[in-house]
């Protein structure tokens, strides 16, 4: 029995891109096709054109699966948007869709040898949450590193520099980039603090502000962070008015779990970093550009 003939104006309503994505962990553009059932799919091709790569591909056929929608995978796309077209053979294009592809996934470095002494990075975890001082600020100091930034703790249990003996220098991390453009003073707790705490972290960064800023040299810039082991629901509408009436960040267990992850999924440093300039939008103060 033939299938019934294929008008040009028809075609489309029976085939056509019914979606379009890019799977990032595997690296394939990944096309959902929506076809009619009396459409012979050995007609069908899929074509990727890629605006900034290698010439189009030769044209994917459309493979014999059952049911009216039909996946194909297109695989090694370059980074960049791109364009998906289905069409049939003596009719030309029928549907196109955009898409971008995004960046390929690549392990850190730096993360691969810190699973080596934390598998699974199990203990990192525990301590970006604890409940103890001591483990939340070495939590909060590696998840620094990790990010890039040059991190200084001083743990409050073991003998403390002659500077911080009155206090007003005790803040317990102090972060750089790598150009030393920012240095984040950054102040660890388990549980909310009152207000008059943000203001003393405040202080210490003005004075370090102050401190780097004397003339002598670059002037980086240097801004407060409250880090936090509890999630940012949990926050205190005070605290968080505070924070942004002082310009400083707030970084809370749910920030440095999704910095986690994403370091840990291969994701770009940029968009790492896109996401941590978040720990300084405090229900819109707007995010701080940090770079590296």
């Amino acid at each position: 029995m033939h299938s019934p003939s294929i008008h040009r104006f028809t075609a489309p309503l029976l085939a056509r891109l019914h979606s379009v994505e890019h799977d990032r962990d595997r690296n394939v553009v990944v096309v959902t096709l929506a076809v009619g059932k009396y459409v012979p799919r050995t007609k069908l091709r899929v074509g990727l054109v890629q605006r900034h790569g290698p010439p189009p591909a030769p044209a994917f056929r459309v493979p014999r699966q059952k049911g009216s929608l039909v996946t194909i995978e297109i695989p090694k796309p370059v980074e960049g948007p791109a364009e998906v077209s289905l069409s049939y053979e003596g009719l030309g294009e029928l549907s196109s869709m955009s898409v971008e592809v995004m960046p390929r996934l690549r392990s850190w470095t730096r993360l691969k040898a810190i699973s080596l002494i934390d598998p699974g990075l199990a203990q990192l975890r525990n301590d970006v949450s604890a409940k103890t001082a001591d483990l939340h600020e070495r939590g909060v100091s590696v998840l620094l590193e990790l990010l890039g930034f040059a991190a200084v703790w001083w743990s409050a249990k073991l003998r403390q520099p002659a500077g911080s003996a009155s206090g007003q220098h005790a803040q317990d991390i102090t972060a750089f980039s790598r150009m030393d453009d920012l240095c984040l003073v950054v102040e660890c707790k388990t549980d909310w603090t009152k207000d008059s705490k943000i203001n003393t972290l405040v202080g210490r960064a003005n004075a370090m502000a102050e401190h780097l800023n004397d003339g002598s040299g670059s002037k980086p810039r240097v801004r407060a962070v409250l880090a936090m082991s509890r999630p940012r629901h949990e926050t205190p509408p005070a605290i968080l008015e505070n924070l942004r009436a002082n310009g400083a960040g707030l970084l809370t267990l749910d920030d440095a779990n999704e910095l986690l992850d994403m370091m840990a999924r291969g994701l770009t440093e940029k968009e790492v970093l896109a996401r941590f300039e978040k720990v300084f939008d405090t229900r819109g103060m707007g995010t701080m550009e940090v770079k590296l």
